[in-house]
C-alpha cells in the first residue's frame, strides 16, 4: 500500500512538472512571436523621419504616398520607392471639367536631390516595384528617376470607370499631365537636382519632350 501512494505521488508530480513545462514553452513562443513582429515592423519605412516623404506630404498636389525598399536584383543594393497620387485636371484647357489623381513614383539616386533626373514615360500602366525598372540612362548617370501612370490606365482615370468615353485621351491632354507634374516637383522635393532627362518606351515619342 505504501509502494502504491510513493508511486501515486511520484506520478501526480511527473505530471504537473510536465504541466508546467508545457505553460512555460508556449508563453516562450508567444514571446518570440511578439519579437519577431518587433522586428518585422522595424523594416517598415517611417515617413515622419524621411525626408523625401516630408516633402512630397508638403506638396498641396500630392497624396496617398506609399515608402518601399526594395533590393535591385543586379547590385543587391537597396534603394527605396515613393509612390504617390497627383492631383491633375481632368481638361488641362477647361478647369472646369474637375480633377483626377495620376498616379507616379520616384526613386531617388545614391547622389542624393543634387543628381539629374530622368523622366521615364511608358504609356500604360504603373508596373510593380519588382518590375520598375529604371532606364539605362537612370543607371549610367546614376540619376533620380520620375516614373508617371498614363492617364487613363489603371489607377489615373479621368472619368468613372462605369463610364469611360475617354473624352479627355489625347497627347496634348498626356503632355500638360507630365509638364504639370515635374513643374511642380522642381520648385519642391527636386529643386536642388541637376539636369532632367526625358526617355521612355511605346509611347515615348509622344510623351517626352
Amino acid at each position: 500500500m505504501k509502494t502504491y501512494k510513493i508511486f501515486m505521488l511520484t506520478m501526480v508530480m511527473a505530471l504537473s512538472m510536465f504541466t508546467i513545462g508545457c505553460t512555460e514553452s508556449d508563453e516562450l513562443t508567444e514571446i518570440i512571436a511578439e519579437n519577431e513582429q518587433k522586428e518585422n515592423s522595424s523594416d517598415t519605412p517611417d515617413p515622419t523621419i524621411d525626408e523625401v516623404a516630408k516633402a512630397l506630404d508638403a506638396i498641396d498636389f500630392v497624396t496617398d504616398i506609399r515608402m518601399e525598399d526594395v533590393a535591385d536584383v543586379a547590385s543587391g543594393e537597396t534603394r527605396r520607392y515613393y509612390t504617390f497620387f497627383f492631383v491633375q485636371l481632368v481638361d488641362h484647357n477647361d478647369p472646369s471639367k474637375g480633377y483626377f489623381k495620376q498616379q507616379a513614383r520616384i526613386r531617388i539616386s545614391t547622389k542624393g536631390l543634387t543628381a539629374p533626373v530622368v523622366l521615364y514615360t511608358h504609356g500604360y500602366n504603373m508596373p510593380e516595384i519588382k518590375n520598375c525598372d529604371a532606364s539605362e540612362i537612370s543607371d549610367y548617370l546614376d540619376a533620380s528617376t520620375l516614373w508617371v501612370e498614363h492617364r487613363y490606365f489603371n489607377n489615373s482615370l479621368p472619368e468613372p470607370f462605369e463610364n469611360l468615353e475617354f473624352t479627355y485621351l489625347n497627347a496634348d491632354q498626356a503632355a500638360q499631365d507630365l509638364h504639370a507634374i515635374v513643374s511642380v516637383l522642381k520648385q519642391t522635393v527636386l529643386k536642388e537636382s541637376g539636369k532632367w532627362v526625358s526617355t521612355g518606351v511605346s509611347k515615348d515619342g509622344i510623351t517626352t519632350g
